[in-house]
């Protein structure tokens, strides 16, 4: 009996312990699903409304008046000022002929020995109104004339030495003479100083020489300037300048 009870128990834990690996097998066998992350679903915000553009109206702009500028200075002048006949006037440079009348209105002084050991200065007016005393006035010389036909002037002197009479006899330029009987009424003289250190002329005498010899208030072409000009505003700083060592 004993016996019986044993090999059903063999046989009991043999049922039992299959029965076991068959559960084991069951657990640890099985394929497990793969996890997929899946991230929320972004909400996107929604976008501000864009105001629509405001139309500015941008103020008209007054036109600006064109500049007109001077061949001697580069300076701004008037428009009536443009292309006004130009002259050259001789003018003494001693003691005895100070104060100067007039001079103040040059563009451009020009400076030159004579004889003597002294200088003497021819002034380049595009400006000689208003002046009831104007110089004084002195005599020619060859140089100034040449100077003079550049700025394409009428030339205001009171005699002349022999080499510059030769030159104004030539033609070279239009000129107002002193001892020219015909202006009379060009020249005065005054009474607080002695000859020939009192000769004047006004910017009336001036405009009666140029009845007389037929000259024109106005250039009929614009004179080409001597000199270049900064435009306004800007600076010349002469980078490609060299030192001026002697003059």
């Amino acid at each position: 009996m004993k016996e019986k009870v044993l090999i059903f128990c063999v046989i009991l834990l043999i049922l039992s312990g299959g029965l076991c690996m068959a559960i084991a097998f069951g657990v640890f066998d099985h394929d497990e699903p793969e996890l997929t992350y899946v991230p929320p679903a972004r909400v996107e915000p929604e976008p501000e409304p864009v105001p629509a553009p405001v139309e500015v109206e941008e103020p008209e702009l007054e036109p600006q008046p064109e500049q007109f500028y001077s061949p001697l200075t580069g300076a701004v002048i008037k428009e009536k000022a443009v292309g006004r006949q130009l002259i050259s006037l001789m003018i003494e440079n001693t003691s005895a002929c100070q104060p100067h009348y007039g001079i103040n209105k040059a563009g451009v002084i020009y400076e030159c020995p004579v004889e003597g050991g002294i200088t003497r200065l021819m002034g380049v007016f595009e400006n000689y109104s208003g002046l009831e005393r104007f110089g004084n006035v002195r005599s020619a010389r060859p140089y100034y004339i040449r100077i003079a036909k550049e700025y394409d002037s009428v030339y205001v002197h009171f005699g002349q030495s022999t080499q510059a009479k030769e030159m104004l006899e030539s033609g070279v330029v239009t000129d107002v003479n002193g001892l020219d009987g015909r202006m009379a009424n060009v020249f005065y003289r005054s009474t607080d100083k002695r000859a020939p250190h009192n000769a004047y002329t006004s910017s009336e005498g001036i405009q009666e020489a140029f009845r007389i010899l037929g000259v024109k208030k106005k250039r009929e072409e614009p004179l080409e300037s001597h000199f270049s000009f900064m435009p306004e505003g800007e600076e010349n700083l002469l980078e490609d300048g060299q030192d001026a060592r002697e003059i």
